[in-house]
């Protein structure tokens, strides 16, 4: 997705399966499972059914023993064994050692910064993050629909905390600069509907894993066609098939997107090509979801932001109902693709309960300086998408972070 977005033209047609829409959107996720949800969640005497509400995933199990324990990528220690251990980073004992997180491998994305605010103060800059969790917050929509209550609400958005740059808690949000959240925009690390993917052709298999408390959920399939509708009015160059287990469609697949781009070659008219890669698709083609015994449901693909409990309408929701995560609980977009939210004040009519004045005081307290406005665009998110550039050593259409 990732490629065909950024440099269109190298892939005619992709088929992805198990999608993530693009790695530094789904390190929102693992993150605050690994670090902030997991750390606060489970030193609580809460039930298993009042944890997985926060988040709305299938199972606490999703985050607690999945997305939690996976490998630590936004953390400086998540180094291969090619790398000796004595040259790896560690704050205290060798600082100036490699760093392994994922954005100190794209420093020529997102550039670097002296972190003074560590402990103790870097010997070197370090590769700038885009990740921040300032004014989010977690568990609003559990709140106003009734399923945790006041206190557990304050308490977890008062205690939840953000990380370092080493990728260690804080009592403080994380913040991250808007330039580098910027930067994950204009580079097309954070995937968009634009670019390339608008005249992409897209067969996304999903085999459903969320009941299995896998990290690989269906709502990340949702999460990208929702970003194509977004930019573009539409997704009809996007396909979605869900299926349990059984037989995989590949070969079939295979073949459908082979008369997809082979009806595209024939078509010479001088149309838009957004039209034509949607005129080209094969008729057989739509939706769909299997059943156990391998029937075909030819159904639209459907997620509803608006029953994020019960997502079960449709025939194919009943079979294989998608889950969210904790930034949709958290009031944010199927899109998932905000990492810096634009602030406002609080207003007490965002809340499904009547605070006090003291749990009101308390709220205001914890967003200072406001609560995210899921209304509008994130924080950097409203640049065009630019594609084909380089990060060195060509010059040619180089991007360089701020310019």
């Amino acid at each position: 997705l990732l490629i065909a977005g950024a440099y269109p033209g190298i892939l005619n047609g992709i088929m992805p399966t198990l999608t993530f829409p693009d790695a530094i959107t789904y390190f929102i996720d693992t993150p605050e499972c690994r670090l902030l949800l997991r750390r606060y969640l489970n030193h609580r005497p809460l039930d298993a059914e009042t944890k997985r509400v926060i988040g709305a995933w299938a199972t606490w199990g999703t985050c607690d023993d999945s997305l939690g324990p996976r490998p630590n990528r936004i953390g400086p220690d998540n180094c291969p064994a090619s790398i000796p251990q004595d040259a790896r980073y560690e704050a205290l004992e060798n600082p100036t050692g490699v760093r392994c997180s994922i954005y100190d491998g794209m420093r020529s994305v997102f550039g670097t910064k002296q972190y003074d605010e560590i402990t103790p103060a870097p010997a070197t800059e370090f590769g700038r993050s885009p990740h921040d969790n300032t004014g989010v917050q977690y568990g609003l929509v559990a709140l106003n629909q009734g399923l945790i209550d006041k206190e557990l609400f304050l308490d977890l958005n008062e205690q939840i905390g953000g990380w370092d740059i080493d990728f260690q808690w804080r009592p403080e949000r994380a913040e991250s600069d808007p330039e580098v959240v910027q930067a994950a925009y204009e580079t097309g690390r954070v995937t968009s509907g634009a670019g390339g993917l608008a005249v992409t052709p897209i067969i996304d298999e999903r085999s459903y894993l969320d009941l299995t408390g896998n990290f690989h959920t269906s709502y990340y399939s949702f999460a990208m066609r929702e970003r194509l509708r977004r930019d573009n009015g539409h997704a009809d160059n996007y396909v979605l098939q869900r299926r349990g287990g059984g037989r995989s469609l590949a070969s079939d697949n295979l073949a459908l997107m082979d008369e997809w781009l082979t009806n595209l070659a024939l078509d010479e008219s001088h149309d838009p090509v957004p039209q034509k890669v949607v005129r080209a698709k094969p008729h057989l083609l739509v939706d769909s979801c299997w059943d156990e015994y391998g029937g075909q449901v030819l159904e639209p693909q459907i997620f509803d932001p608006h029953h994020l409990y019960d997502n079960t309408r449709g025939l194919c929701n009943s079979l294989y109902p998608p889950h969210a995560g904790p930034r949709m609980i958290a009031g944010g977009p199927l899109t998932n693709d905000v990492l810096k939210c634009q602030l406002k004040p609080l207003e007490k009519v965002d809340y499904g309960v009547e605070f006090t004045d003291a749990e009101w005081a308390r709220l205001q307290t914890t967003f200072a300086d406001g609560v995210c406005d899921w209304s509008k665009p994130g924080v950097g998110q409203t640049v065009t998408p630019r594609t084909w550039l380089s990060f060195g050593p060509s010059p040619v259409n180089r991007f360089e972070v701020g310019s």
